[in-house]
């Protein structure tokens, strides 16, 4: 192994590298170069990765942080020694750096949403990743010696301030602070006529009842007859019942299954048609006697109800939408 002399072609400092490596980085930047022969000049492959932010828009920048991502994303777990480790800690620390560099440059807040989950993707990346390293020494059994590498508390502390950094930008993005400020204002939109309406329901429902019941006490002759309503849907329901029970005990006496099943949807049917029966007697008797302002109260008390049906699905997708939205926040 020989040192050769090496100029970094992205800051300009002067160092040595070993020539039997492919590649080095700079002390200074973490620029990577590619170490070609001695009559050539070395190259750095990571414009991209450590060089200015480039210029032609966003789609061209959002270009070089995902190149510069797959050129350091490999990452590299078996090292030799401690300072190769801290200096793949600081190459990613600053590409880190470049992509906030590349958030004042970016013109939409699509393509600063897009720069930052990749740039947090990458982040979480590292923190995942175990980087081992040789220590020289080799053990009993003759195998080289590896431990894991953890980062001093200056170079954690650096990614994690960079998450907190990225985290914010992301969530005081104009775009998604009008976006929740939007949701916000349907939901309290929605909740403003929901209340409104269950108001009106209720009061209308109370008006309506007392005028009923102030009906029904000037009326008796018309209250009697909807008690006999009520009464003929009774006795139809009490027949069907018994109906039900004689073909119960029958089943039973006889052993035959299927006949509780046909008993069981008897009693549902009778239940039904009991219930449908009374309803429409009792309707028609209010259709016939009721006066129009009872009529009214009950008309719009209709309304309320199906305007408060469609109010509350409202309601609750604009808090779908506000739940999904929140759920985006990092």
């Amino acid at each position: 192994m020989s040192l050769i002399n090496v100029t970094c072609p992205s800051c300009g400092t002067a160092l040595q590298a070993d020539d039997t490596k492919e590649f080095a980085f700079c002390t200074e930047c973490g620029t990577k170069i590619v170490l070609g022969t001695p009559e050539e000049e070395p190259v750095s492959t990571v414009e991209t990765a450590a060089g200015p932010v480039p210029q032609g828009g966003d789609e061209a920048i959002l270009a070089s942080l995902s190149q510069a991502l797959k050129t350091e994303g490999n990452f590299v777990t078996n090292l030799a020694g401690v300072n190769e480790c801290t200096s793949q800690y600081d190459r990613w620390i600053y590409l880190i750096g470049r992509f906030k560099d590349a958030l004042g440059s970016l013109q939409s807040d699509v393509s600063k949403e897009t720069a930052i989950n990749e740039v947090l993707a990458f982040c979480d990346s590292i923190s995942k990743t175990k980087i081992s390293y040789a220590t020289g020494e080799t053990g009993k059994d003759g195998n080289a010696v590896t431990k894991t590498y953890s980062p001093d508390r200056e170079r954690a502390n650096a990614i994690k301030d960079a998450k907190s950094f990225f985290i914010t930008r992301f969530n005081n993005l104009p775009t998604r602070v009008a976006l929740s400020e939007q949701l916000n204002e349907e939901l309290a939109a929605a909740n403003e006529k929901v209340n409104k309406l269950k108001a009106s329901v209720r009061n209308t429902r109370e008006l309506a009842k007392s005028s009923e019941k102030e009906f029904w006490t000037e009326n008796p002759e018309v209250l009697n007859r909807k008690r006999d309503a009520k009464f003929g849907a009774l006795k139809f329901l009490i027949g069907g019942i018994i109906v039900v029970i004689i073909a119960v005990v029958i089943a039973a006496v006889k052993k035959v299954i299927w006949v509780y099943g046909v008993a069981v949807l008897l009693l549902a049917l009778t239940i039904w048609l009991a219930n449908k029966s009374s309803k429409k007697a009792i309707g028609k008797i209010e259709q016939e006697c009721f006066p129009e302002s009872l009529k009214n109260q009950k008309a719009l008390l209709e309304s309320y109800q199906k305007e408060l049906e469609a109010a509350e699905i409202m309601q609750k997708t604009a808090q779908e939408k506000l739940a999904a939205f929140d759920a985006t926040r990092k």
